[in-house]
């Protein structure tokens, strides 16, 4: 696997460090995750992250991370949570 930064980085709410700045810190996130849920979306992710050989392909793979992590994927310091607390502010904005 080949390392590429990730431009902007992805903050994860509730994670000690908070950012993920590179596909391979990606693919660790998604590794740690998998590790307590099956679920195929991270699988998807984590091949599209392992399988980067351009900064192309690296974009790509950080958007699909992204969207990951905005469906509601986030660490929390006892685990990883379902719940995005990102999106609760966001729909409490909007009502």
């Amino acid at each position: 696997m080949t390392d590429f930064a990730i431009d902007p980085p992805v903050r994860i709410l509730g994670r000690r460090g908070g950012f993920v700045r590179s596909t391979e810190q990606a693919a660790a996130f998604m590794r740690e995750h998998m590790l307590q849920h099956m679920d195929g979306d991270a699988t998807e992710v984590l091949r599209r992250l392992e399988d980067v050989r351009s900064a192309e392909e690296a974009q790509e793979a950080a958007q699909a991370f992204r969207a990951w992590i905005a469906s509601g994927m986030v660490a929390t310091p006892s685990g990883i949570s379902t719940k995005s607390h990102a999106l609760d502010r966001s729909k409490k904005a909007s009502a």
